[in-house]
């Protein structure tokens, strides 16, 4: 029996904890894009604040021409923040896509892990019994060899 434990499955192991690692890196990037699709819609959402407030104050002469300008300011503003909903709604179900293949990566490296756990015990008890048997060996034969030469005398 060897005295360091070896686990055979380590390359695999390593391999999972890369691919956990990789998947940790498309979390993030994919939580950073996501970061930043939502500052860019709340940009745009106080861009259309803006473009809805008041244009003319009372009394003031009313400039048709001025107004359809800004209805289509408005408009265009509107269809941009459509826009920017839709692509932080996909960028969500991309982050919640990954989060799920992150979750999994986790639970294959932990289900090496616990089995590595298992064995690493299992050599460390067979060690512990095989020097214990040992030690008594060594012990009955120190005991055993004092008392047959004195009871041969």
């Amino acid at each position: 029996m060897s005295k360091r434990f070896v686990f055979r499955l380590e390359a695999a192991l390593r391999q999972r904890l890369r691919e956990e690692q990789t998947v940790q890196v498309a979390l993030a990037r994919a939580s950073a894009a996501r970061t930043a699709a939502a500052a860019e819609l709340a940009r745009r959402e106080e861009e259309l604040a803006y473009g809805n407030s008041p244009m003319v104050g009372w009394g003031e002469v009313f400039n048709p021409e001025y107004r359809m300008n800004a209805l289509y300011y408005i408009e265009r503003q509107r269809q941009a923040v459509w826009q920017q909903e839709a692509l932080v709604a996909r960028i969500d179900g991309e982050v919640t896509r990954i989060r799920e293949l992150l979750l999994a990566a986790a639970l294959q490296r932990r289900a090496l892990e616990k089995l590595k756990e298992r064995q690493e015990s299992r050599f460390r008890a067979e060690l512990m019994g095989k020097m214990e048997r040992d030690i008594d060996e060594l012990t009955t034969a120190r005991y055993i060899r004092p008392m047959m030469t004195e009871g041969a005398r």
